[in-house]
């Protein structure tokens, strides 16, 4: 039996950076469903904005690359969902599907048999791409957003860290954090710790703000 667990955290973050890949899943992985502990990200400033239908299509091309799906099949568009619905959603339309899947803290769990991996994917692509998220979340992140990130991360994230025994973590400076994303990526704290570390405090830690505050209006 395969167990993966996909995060939401960050999940809709790093879709953003992706320009509209909306997690799914991945060994361990993080859910728009969309889902990491933090993003990685585009800027809205390296290339002239898209509409809502190309943010569309390509979160279309992108999930079907996440789940590696060569062919992907014409999906009805159920409705967009915004989070936190969107994790019962997902986890619903995927037990529709045959397929033990659960909402926990951080994101969705799911467990199949080791040969029904290509099925799962298949199913994961259907139930993402029917509910998918709201296209705001598919736009590429703003300078504004990542700085409300890097406050996060400064005066939250790491701290929930360290409570949970992740040591000696060191916040890079806002410019260069700013400098980062401004290259397509936001630093992660969870890729400097060991993998097992990593999975066990992803549900625990929440390193980006909630999305009422990351996309306030």
């Amino acid at each position: 039996m395969l167990k993966r667990r996909m995060g939401a955290a960050l999940a809709v973050a790093a879709s953003v950076l992706l320009v509209g890949c909306s997690p799914s899943s991945g060994e361990v992985s993080q859910e728009p469903s969309s889902t990491s502990n933090v993003p990685s990200a585009t800027t809205g400033t390296v290339e002239p904005p898209k509409d809502d239908d190309t943010l569309r299509a390509e979160y279309l091309e992108q999930t079907a690359q996440l789940y590696s799906i060569a062919n992907p099949p014409d999906v009805e568009l159920v409705r967009e969902v915004d989070d936190p619905e969107r994790l019962d959603v997902v986890a619903a339309c995927m037990q529709n599907h045959g397929f033990a899947t659960s909402v926990v803290p951080g994101g969705l769990e799911h467990d199949y048999p080791t040969d029904q991996a290509q099925a799962w994917a298949l199913a994961s692509y259907e139930c993402d791409v029917a509910y998918p998220p709201l296209v705001k979340y598919l736009r590429p992140l703003t300078d504004d957003q990542a700085r409300i990130i890097y406050a996060y991360l400064r005066d939250e994230g790491l701290s929930c860290l360290e409570r949970e025994g992740v040591k000696g973590l060191e916040l890079p400076s806002e410019e260069k954090f700013l400098s980062q994303f401004h290259e397509g990526a936001l630093w992660d704290p969870l890729a400097e710790v060991d993998p097992n570390v990593a999975l066990r405090v992803q549900p625990i830690c929440q390193l980006v703000p909630p999305n009422d505050v990351l996309y306030a209006e």
